[in-house]
């Protein structure tokens, strides 16, 4: 098993009852996340009806490779409750979209030793806790701190774009 470092950061966006393009949220996120050269895989995806609507449970697991040894790791879980649709007229057009209450929440941490290969022996192992605390210390800060920042981006590009296309009925 891979280290992993400590937990860089664990936030949330909700809104309640609130009308936005579940579609487009949904694509301009995963769009923001590979244009940073990130892996996104859906690892999970349940959709269903109730009498108050459409819920959602989605999962996605993205990574990004750093170097031989480390990668970046951001895990989203997507909660959609009570969705339905509903139509609305924006600039003369006629469009359907959702009302409902969204969770969008996000962990971000960094994964070293990506592949396990200094676990296998002991002698590596303690070649390996020498290495993370006195070589590659410094380059450790700066990836936390790198991951931090990608992730408070992140959490504010979903913040602002359900605030940009938040629409009224």
């Amino acid at each position: 098993m891979s280290e992993t470092i400590n937990l860089i950061t664990n936030s949330k966006v909700t809104k309640k009852d609130f009308i936005f393009d579940f579609k487009e949220l949904y694509g301009h996120t995963e769009d923001w996340l590979k244009w940073r050269q990130f892996t996104v895989i859906e690892s999970k995806y349940v959709e269903k009806v109730g009498p108050n609507g459409k819920s959602y449970e989605i999962h996605w697991i993205t990574n990004r490779g750093i170097d031989a040894y480390s990668q970046y790791n951001v895990d989203i879980i997507w909660t959609i409750t009570d969705m339905n649709d509903i139509p609305a007229e924006i600039d003369g057009k006629k469009l359907i979209l959702q009302k409902g209450s969204i969770n969008f929440d996000m962990s971000a941490y960094l994964t070293v030793d990506k592949e396990n290969k200094w676990e296998n022996q002991p002698w590596m192992r303690l070649f390996k806790g020498f290495f993370d605390k006195f070589i590659y210390k410094s380059t450790m800060n700066r990836m936390k701190t790198e991951l931090w920042q990608i992730s408070t981006e992140l959490q504010a590009e979903v913040k602002s774009f359900l605030e940009l296309y938040r629409y009224n009925q």
